[in-house]
């Protein structure tokens, strides 16, 4: 998983990440690496807003899920 700009990215092949809301928002956004880690380029028309994440006292994100009431 990548994040970027507090929106995530799951990787589709070893070069190629497509927002992790791709399918569930329709969201073309879009991030290419090099192989090795490295930004080479970034596409960020989010059709959506970041979603919110809690940091473990161990440094791990956990994905915050608000149900609208």
């Amino acid at each position: 998983m990548l994040m970027i700009n507090g929106y995530t990215f799951s990787e589709y092949s070893p070069m190629f990440w497509y927002c992790t809301r791709k399918k569930s928002r329709n969201c073309q956004a879009k991030a290419r690496t090099d192989g090795v880690g490295n930004l080479r380029f970034l596409q960020e028309n989010h059709t959506h807003e970041p979603p919110e994440y809690h940091v473990t006292a161990s440094g791990h994100y956990v994905k915050i899920y608000l149900k609208d009431c």
